[in-house]
This record gives structure tokens, C-alpha cells and sequence, in this order.
């Protein structure tokens, strides 16, 4: 029998990479207290690493998750908090074509489409869907070289995750997860539990799951040969990446 502290879970992703989809499986699986990080629920400013500590002190473990990049508080509040840093990574081609679909949706909604990360012009639905890709080429993947070479430079342990693995295999992905924060004793009957609480295919969960099309290849059939190439090149700028073993790109 496992006698090791279950410990806690943080979970850093690239948005449209399926965060809240392994967010919602392993909290029910681990039973971990879910700690919401964001103040604004629209535009997820300010993060408050209070609300961790007491989480910490008052029922630890707990399972977090966010979509922005470490500073300089991160190893420190993952030593002292025994936190599991997780750092789920999608094939940018992919998060391109699923972050439009995103954008779209919540504006038909009404909703502000505003993120962190990027500030979505008014004029955006009226563009062609080109256009909007170009936009999100030239704005938004230079915050994802931002987020994988802070989580690459930060010190101690960090476990990458991707997200087609955790399409093909979710299972394997999630025990894996599991074994990392000692919740080796956690069966498999209960992992295919949580699986089935939060299926991809069930329409019915909405935000819990939070997926548009979660189809794995799709934007690289979606996105012209020059929007790839502009891709590679805004990568190349960090020859120290490589996008390949990350998970970002499929072939150099």
C-alpha cells in the first residue's frame, strides 16, 4: 500500500489545450479541494496565491489550474505548498484554429472575449476567418513562446503534459498524473469514473468541460502553408525551444 502525502496539483496550460476537461476529471478523482486562482471571471486578472496557502493550511491537498506563465513566486509556493506542477501543451496549429472557435462563440454569447493574454478588437468578427487567424498568429503566439520558456526556465519539477496524449490515452495520461502526486492507490474503476463524469462527447456539461471540436489535426488542414511558416518563424526567435519535444509542433 502507497503510505507517501497525496499531494496537490497545478495545472499551467496554453488555453484551448482541454485545462478545465483535466481539471474537473482529476479533482473528482482525487477528491482534492478546488482552489479557483482567478479574481475577474472574464478576464482571470490577478492572480491571488492566497487563496493557495489557506487551501495549503486548511485542507490540503488541493487542485488548481491557470493560463499563465510562472514568476517568480512559483517554486517557492510549490515547495512550501508539496504542489505538482502540471504544464499541459497542444500543437499550436490546433490552439490556433480551437482559440478562433473560442473567440466566436463567447461573442454570439455576449460575453467580452477578452483574455489575459490578448485584447480582441471589435472588428474581429467581421473579418474573414484568414484574417482572424493572421491576427491570432501575430498576437497571441508570441505569448505562447513567453509561456513555454518561463515554464522551461523554472527551476525544480515540472511534468509536461500533452494534450493528445491525453486524448489517446486518457486513462494512461491520467494515472500517470495520479502516480506523480502519489495517488497510486486511486483503482482504475475510479479513474474511468471520473472519465465518464466529464466526457468530451457529453454536450451536456458545457463549461465543465469547456470543449468547441477537441479534434486533434484539424488546424493544420485549417491554416495556409504561409501562416505555418510565420508560425515557425516567430518559434525560431528561441533556438533554445524546441517545439518539437514540447508538444508544439508535430515535425521541425
Amino acid at each position: 500500500m502507497n503510505t507517501a502525502k497525496p499531494r496537490s496539483l497545478f495545472i499551467a496550460s496554453i488555453p484551448k489545450c482541454g485545462t478545465t476537461w483535466l481539471f474537473n476529471m482529476l479533482a473528482q478523482v482525487t477528491g482534492n479541494t478546488e482552489v479557483r486562482l482567478y479574481g475577474d471571471p472574464v478576464t482571470g486578472a490577478e492572480i491571488d496565491t492566497a487563496r493557495i496557502v489557506h487551501a495549503h493550511r486548511e485542507s490540503s491537498p488541493w487542485i488548481a489550474m491557470m493560463h499563465l506563465s510562472p514568476g517568480a513566486w512559483a517554486s517557492k509556493l510549490f515547495t512550501d505548498c508539496d504542489a505538482a506542477p502540471i504544464i499541459l501543451v497542444r500543437n499550436i496549429y490546433d490552439v490556433i484554429a480551437s482559440f478562433n472557435d473560442e473567440i466566436e462563440k463567447v461573442v454570439q454569447a455576449g460575453i467580452p472575449p477578452h483574455t489575459t493574454m490578448i485584447y480582441i478588437p471589435d472588428e474581429y468578427m467581421a473579418w474573414e476567418t484568414s484574417k482572424k487567424l493572421d491576427f491570432l498568429i501575430t498576437i497571441f503566439v508570441p505569448w505562447v513562446t513567453f509561456f513555454l520558456n518561463r515554464w522551461e526556465a523554472l527551476d525544480g519539477e515540472k511534468h509536461w503534459v500533452r494534450y493528445e496524449d491525453l486524448v489517446g490515452d486518457t486513462h494512461g495520461t491520467l494515472r500517470r498524473i495520479l502516480d506523480v502526486a502519489n495517488f497510486q492507490d486511486v483503482s482504475d474503476d475510479r479513474i474511468q469514473q471520473g472519465i465518464a463524469a466529464f466526457s468530451k462527447d457529453r454536450s451536456d456539461l458545457g463549461y465543465k468541460t469547456r470543449f468547441n471540436k477537441g479534434v486533434v489535426g484539424r488546424g493544420a488542414a485549417m491554416l495556409s502553408d504561409a501562416q505555418k511558416d510565420e508560425i515557425r518563424r516567430i518559434l525560431g526567435f528561441y533556438p533554445s525551444l524546441d517545439p518539437v519535444s514540447l508538444g508544439i509542433l508535430d515535425e521541425a
